[in-house]
């Protein structure tokens, strides 16, 4: 018995001591450069992920189930299996490409998929092939693969598409979408492929039946809030969150949460330029999110980025004294979820 509390003991001393928890990393990317902090956003280091001096980072993503992080660049796509302290290229294979957006299909199979300039790629056993599939347009910045249903969700610019044949012919969803759209973000339901949400500058759009048909989501009394970001949960669809700008008072912003599949909206922070926003996909109750701020400093204006999270839902919120490095170049904030 006393064996057995000892052990116990030594156990939690180890995890205390060298296990890192979901809770306390987080990725940022810049252009030039990738950061991870440890410890939710207190200190951050760069991370060595591509060799090329002129490299510029587009995108990341994870795979959850194998514990892989990936990273898209202008020359390559890369793939870590060490929470990325060492990074491995993995697409293409002795050339450069660059690589705009990469997604990894939630439906288990762990299948990924790689949007270039010139193609649409996949890979289903974590990057050691890949296959070429078709690309609908150009403008593809937004994609959600389900790998089991053969579907892929594409969007970006003024246009979404949908295949259901795995990337092998397309059909525009984006029909009764006002032509204006500008499309910033695209998010669907990974427990049901037919619920989707687009961001855009004209607000947030939703289809319950795979873009057959779109409603305007008015989530605020305002006509000119722009809908920036959404996100679902994966393991609870029924929570999303989303941040608005509002373009006419002062750069406000307002991160919102659904607890209904987007029925109904609650406000949860409002701040002057709130610039990115994450959540733990696998536990929609951790939420972090950056925003900018001015100062004077002896008579000098200066710009301060501030770091905030809730372990709650966005009941109560924590300021994290810290700044995050290149924040106003950040374009990628994410909450690694193992």
């Amino acid at each position: 018995m006393i064996n057995k509390i000892i052990t116990v003991f030594f156990i939690l001393m180890g995890c205390s001591i060298g296990c890192v928890s979901a809770s306390d990393t987080i990725f940022s990317m810049v252009d030039d450069q990738v950061y991870i902090s440890r410890d939710s956003g207190k200190s951050w280091s760069g991370i060595y992920v591509e060799s090329a001096t002129t490299v510029k980072y587009n995108y990341m993503c994870f795979d959850t189930a194998n514990r892989l992080v990936y990273a898209a660049t202008n020359t390559c796509l890369l793939k870590s299996s060490d929470g990325g302290k060492h990074w491995t290229k993995i697409f293409p294979s002795g050339t450069q490409e660059p690589v705009n957006r990469i997604a990894v299909s939630l439906d288990g199979t762990s299948s990924i998929y790689a949007v270039t300039l010139d193609g649409l790629y996949t890979s289903s056993n974590n990057g050691k092939n890949w296959k070429p599939l078709s690309l609908p347009s150009r403008q593809g910045y937004f994609i959600q693969p389900f790998r089991k249903e053969n579907k892929i969700y594409l969007a970006g610019g003024q246009n979404a598409y949908l295949s259901r044949d795995n990337g092998i012919t397309w059909n525009s969803i984006s029909k009764n979408i006002p032509e204006s759209i500008s499309i910033l973000d695209m998010a669907v339901n990974p427990q049901n492929s037919l619920q989707v949400y687009i961001a855009s500058a004209e607000g947030l759009f939703y289809s319950g039946n795979g873009g057959k048909h779109w409603k305007k989501k008015n989530i605020s009394s305002k006509d000119w809030i722009q809908t920036t970001k959404i996100i679902y949960s994966n393991t609870n669809p029924a929570i999303l969150y989303a941040l608005d700008n509002d373009v006419k008072e002062s750069g406000i912003s307002y991160l919102r949460k659904s607890s209904d599949g987007g029925n109904t909206w609650r406000l949860i922070a409002s701040k002057e330029n709130i610039q990115l926003f994450t959540i733990n996909y696998n536990n929609p109750s951790m939420i972090y999110y950056s925003y900018t701020s001015s100062m004077a400093v002896s008579g000098i204006e200066s710009a301060l980025s501030s770091i905030v999270k809730s372990v709650d839902g966005g009941s109560k919120w924590t300021s994290i004294e810290a700044v995050m490095p290149g924040y106003s170049r950040a374009r990628l904030m994410l909450l690694r979820p193992w």
